[in-house]
């Protein structure tokens, strides 16, 4: 299934402010995150299968309220549909995710295999 829509949203952790601002865009159907994205939807099926493990509410419902949200945005991919999944995702996410330790483990890592190649060409 072909990318049809790419909507990109920066969500501040939110779990204790739920004030806190999101900003969407779209995404061109073109171009380097474009390409980014689609590699990601054309790889196999394994790379991107989740076990899913549901909470009832009661002994024969089973409700997955954020399941909901994205079946509304697949359903109309727009700007508004896909910044309630965005707005969900803030009500969640509080200020442990490490979001900078990561960047810097991965600015390190890429440092790292660059001096490798350097060093390598050297011995050559």
């Amino acid at each position: 299934m072909p990318i049809s829509a790419i909507h990109a949203y920066l969500v501040h952790p939110g779990r204790n402010d739920p004030a806190a601002t999101i900003s969407g865009n779209e995404v061109p159907l073109s171009g380097k995150v474009y390409e980014m994205l689609n590699g990601i939807f054309v790889a196999g099926p394994e790379s991107r299968d989740f076990e899913v493990t549901f909470k009832p509410l009661s002994a024969s419902i089973q409700q997955n309220d954020c399941r909901d949200l994205l079946i509304a945005y697949q359903g109309a991919p727009a700007l508004e549909t896909g910044r309630k999944v965005a707005e969900r995702l803030r009500s969640v996410t509080d200020k442990r995710s490490g979001a900078d330790q990561i960047f810097e483990q991965l600015r390190t890592s890429v440092l790292s295999y660059a001096n490798d190649d350097e060093q390598t060409e050297d011995a050559e």
